[in-house]
């Protein structure tokens, strides 16, 4: 009688369980899901930023690149972006052109685009009194 006793008892608890891990299971898909949204969502938030700041950098480029050909007008020492150095004698904005001398009597066209420097008056060497990355040493 003891025995007939504990068998009912015994076989309903493997039930409840088998019930339990399928309702476990179910809500751990349904975690997953949510989970799988938030990876998404960030992801594509990254995207967006990714964008923006690329977008961002391309803008503040074509704004320098803008106020440097600002500063390019006939009789200013300019640089190429290939670094053929000249002074500016005439640019056609229409033809997108510009006419460099880079010798007395050689002129050369070129494309805007092409134009990246301003040079000044002062070469690199000529900056400053200072020490142009020549080190001295004293002798005691």
């Amino acid at each position: 009688m003891l025995s007939s006793a504990l068998t009912p008892a015994l076989t309903a608890q493997p039930i409840v369980s088998a019930q339990t891990d399928a309702s476990l299971s179910a809500a751990g898909q349904n975690a997953g899901g949510s989970g799988q949204f938030l990876f998404f969502g960030v992801m594509i938030g990254l995207l967006v930023l990714m964008f923006w700041f690329t977008n961002r950098n391309r803008r503040r480029q074509q704004q320098k690149m803008k106020d440097q050909q600002s500063k390019m007008v006939p009789g200013t020492q300019v640089m190429t972006s290939y670094g053929l150095y000249g002074r500016v004698v005439s640019i056609d904005q229409e033809a997108v052109k510009a006419f460099l001398e880079i010798a007395p009597g050689t002129q050369v066209t070129v494309h805007l685009q092409t134009l990246t420097t301003v040079v000044d008056d002062q070469t690199p060497g000529e900056q400053g009194t200072g020490n142009t990355g020549a080190t001295s040493t004293e002798n005691n």
